[in-house]
């Protein structure tokens, strides 16, 4: 831990106090972020509350659904949004994307149960799933990667979320799905027998980075490439590896 006073502290200061304004979703995304005694914590919580510490930054958590993120940035409420990821071709025009700001990533693979078809990803070609039925929740980052990549597989979206998703392969609805591996905590967190039943198959698709993003104007950039600058000092010390630990995160 570095005190105010320390020089490496004061090197990392580099702008005028400020209040950064953060969208999160107000919803339990563990381990990322959640209310605990009615207070914000989490990976991604202590990670931005420890870089703009260090900027002398305050910060004000703004909660939000998640269908009216992008909005907020439109009509000013936040600066920035927690904990979005990005697809291959995801060009969000009020969005930045800085990748200096990566705070975590997410594997997206193919999930299986036990007796489902034996199939081979070895040679990462993955157009072979068309052969099967295959399950995805809507909208999702595993939804909008694996779409781009490979069109041809055609998708299931009748999932309404991750343990829908997640129950239907194991009760053979599915022959494989895909998702990421936060999607498979979420479910087994609801429903702990999924462990037992399905697995995850290697190799995995894609890592997926999720961001802290920022808005694309003038200040937001600006605001993104302080963070990015202090951010990538901080993923190099001590306290930034406890808090992986912590968190189990990668």
């Amino acid at each position: 831990m570095f005190s105010l006073m320390s020089p490496w502290f004061e090197a990392e200061a580099l702008s005028a106090p400020t209040k950064l304004r953060v969208a999160i979703e107000d919803t339990d995304n563990r381990p990322y972020s959640y209310r605990q005694d009615d207070k914000w914590i989490g990976f991604h919580i202590e990670v931005i509350e420890a870089v703009t510490k260090r900027l002398h930054w305050e910060v004000e958590w703004v909660p939000i659904t998640w269908s009216k993120s992008y909005n907020t940035l439109f009509i000013d409420k936040a600066d920035a949004i927690n904990f979005l990821m990005r697809t291959p071709v995801r060009n969000e025009p009020n969005v930045f994307f800085n990748p200096d700001n990566i705070i975590s990533y997410f594997e997206i693979a193919v999930y299986a149960r036990n007796d489902s078809p034996k199939i081979s990803l070895a040679r990462k070609n993955f157009s072979h799933l068309a052969n099967y039925h295959i399950g995805v929740v809507p909208g999702s980052i595993a939804d909008r990667w694996f779409n781009i990549v490979y069109p041809e597989v055609v998708l299931n979206r009748s999932p309404q979320d991750s343990l829908q998703l997640f129950q239907m392969l194991d009760t053979k609805r599915f022959d494989f799905v895909i998702a990421n591996e936060y999607s498979f905590d979420v479910a087994t967190s609801v429903n702990p027998k999924l462990k037992d039943s399905i697995k995850k198959l290697k190799p995995q698709l894609t890592e997926a980075p999720a961001y802290i993003a920022f808005q694309n104007t003038e200040h937001g950039r600006k605001l993104a490439e302080e963070f990015g600058n202090v951010f990538k000092t901080f993923r190099g010390n001590k306290e930034f590896k406890a808090l992986k630990v912590k968190y189990n995160v990668r």
